[in-house]
């Protein structure tokens, strides 16, 4: 995998976990030929572009499982995030099939997810507004624990979306504009 795919990750994932925990806006200009440097973009209030900032140089310095620990340690460290243990062999229970009930559980606490299977037991990090957080925690827990999975898959959340124009029960409460917006722009080459 290429500098740009490890920091994006799967899907998105990864990058948007980086965004998650270091609470920074971050992207990749991709609009360059072969060979040449990707220019990465990392804004928001200062002290979110400079964990944003460190997160990125970090994940490139990293292994390639490297992402979910940064991710985890950052967030728990900032206290934007927490890490719950998960045996190896529940894992799979929490990601469900094609990764259906982690996508479920994302969106319907709001929170990110990430999970860390390099050790046994797993490491989950969990990223996100606190209420979210305890959310995502509670149902990942009922998981764990023999609950069904099935009320979480991504596949049920057509059917319980809010209304247009309501909000959903896992959004966050409108914040003030607390800080001066920053902004870094970092080059990597693939």
């Amino acid at each position: 995998m290429g500098l740009v795919g490890r920091i994006i990750g799967r899907g998105g994932e990864t990058i948007k976990g980086l965004q998650a925990a270091s609470g920074a806006t971050i992207s990749i200009d991709q609009n360059f030929p072969d060979g040449a440097p990707r220019l990465v973009h990392v804004s928001g209030a200062a002290a979110s572009v400079e964990l944003g900032k460190r997160m990125v140089q970090e994940l490139l310095e990293g292994g390639p499982s490297s992402a979910a620990q940064i991710i985890g340690a950052t967030a728990t460290a900032s206290g934007q995030g927490q890490v719950i243990e998960c045996p190896k062999d529940m894992v799979g229970r929490v990601i469900g099939r094609g990764g259906e009930t982690i996508k479920g559980l994302q969106h319907h606490s709001g929170a990110r997810i990430q999970i860390d299977q390099t050790d046994n037991p797993c490491k989950v990090s969990v990223t996100g507004a606190p209420h979210a957080i305890g959310e995502a925690m509670r149902m990942i827990t009922d998981i764990v624990n023999g609950g069904s999975a099935a009320q979480y898959s991504v596949n049920n959340v057509a059917a319980q979306r809010p209304a247009y124009g309501e909000t959903p029960p896992h959004a966050a409460p409108a914040q003030p504009d607390g800080g001066r917006v920053e902004s870094w722009t970092g080059s990597l080459r693939d």
